[in-house]
């Protein structure tokens, strides 16, 4: 699923299976990108099994999102689990003034990830690509988290609770 340059969305009581298939390479198998703002996804459910080394679910250029009540579930994969990311963005360079992925509430979230023996993912990942400034001011917060380590490339005042 790819939401792209939209605004004022809420996205509730979905159900999103991806299983061995190699969907997203580059951007996400589930993308909300390019613009987003003011999304919801609120008491869903992300499942992945095999999908390789994609990212199963990314913020790439969403601000002010609310990501809450929602069970993702990773089996047997590579995959980065959750991505706050700037790679593969139309309009976003390393000239761009500010940060993206700004402002997000990543809020009452179950995310399990059971990795492929050997592999060095199985995260939540918080990063900036291209030089770009990414992940100012966001709230996670009351989440539960089995399997997944959380990894910053920059951190500029996200707050963990």
């Amino acid at each position: 699923m790819w939401i792209t340059n939209t605004d004022h969305v809420v996205l509730d009581n979905i159900s999103i299976i991806f299983e061995n298939q190699q969907i997203g390479n580059g951007v996400g198998a589930t993308s909300i990108r390019d613009n987003t703002t003011y999304l919801t996804l609120k008491n869903s459910y992300l499942y992945a099994k095999n999908i390789g080394s994609f990212a199963a679910f990314t913020l790439s250029w969403a601000d002010y999102c609310t990501i809450d009540n929602n069970t993702f579930i990773m089996i047997d994969t590579a995959s980065i689990c959750l991505s706050y990311n700037a790679y593969n963005i139309q309009g976003v360079n390393a000239n761009s003034p500010g940060a993206i992925n700004s402002y997000n509430n990543f809020t009452n979230n179950y995310v399990y990830q059971n990795y492929m023996s050997g592999s060095s993912l199985g995260k939540i990942q918080v990063q900036a690509g291209s030089n770009v400034p990414t992940g100012e001011c966001n709230l996670f917060e009351n989440n539960t988290f089995e399997g997944c380590t959380i990894t910053f490339t920059r951190n500029t005042g996200d707050t963990f609770i």
